[in-house]
């Protein structure tokens, strides 16, 4: 997480008190998940249980995105495990398929509020990642990269963006991420 991120989510933990941030922190994960679990259910034309385990955010996170989600074709996969040695990365992608017409690697958010772009580098550097990871292990080239936020505020926000446009910046961080990996190292010997 970079720096000015931990000092607000620092600044915030210390105005809201630590036990409200605790379980604020706890039920946006559970939310996120319950979303996450939906989401790939309606993808998959499956049947959306009615019980109480599902909450009321997770269905008004799945309501607000239906209509971007009605974008998505030629699903290729959803909840899948990449990985790549090279980049010594990873991780499960949400969904790759056609977004728009176009081979896509989409990853679906939820928030407490709306997300200005600007502050979501890392989400454009995971779906970067993820692109690459496909690609390493697939011999298939994803050009694009969706990321699909609902907020709790009502707000819905779709990112579509060229994976060139990060590729750079997260080639910079991996080669970051080295370097401090080898003091570690040289430092524990």
């Amino acid at each position: 997480m970079p720096k000015g991120n931990r000092v607000s989510l620092q600044r915030w933990r210390d105005t809201v008190g630590r036990e409200v941030a605790e379980y604020i922190t706890s039920q946006s994960a559970k939310n996120g998940t319950v979303t996450h679990e939906i989401i790939e259910q309606y993808l998959n034309n499956q049947r959306i249980e009615n019980d109480n385990s599902l909450s009321l955010i997770s269905r008004a996170h799945l309501s607000q995105l239906k209509p971007l989600l009605h974008n998505i074709d030629n699903i290729r996969c959803t909840e899948i495990p990449l990985y790549s040695d090279t980049m010594k990365l990873a991780g499960t992608c949400d969904c790759i398929a056609e977004y728009n017409n176009k081979l896509s690697i989409i990853d679906f958010k939820t928030s407490r509020k709306q997300k200005k772009e600007s502050w979501i580098l890392n989400y454009f550097l995971q779906v970067t990642a993820y692109s690459k990871m496909y690609e390493h292990l697939t011999n298939v080239k994803i050009d694009q990269i969706v990321i699909l936020i609902s907020g709790e505020d009502g707000t819905v926000s779709e990112f579509v963006k060229d994976v060139n446009q990060y590729s750079e910046i997260l080639e910079n961080k991996l080669l970051e991420f080295e370097n401090v990996r080898h003091k570690v190292e040289a430092i524990s010997q």
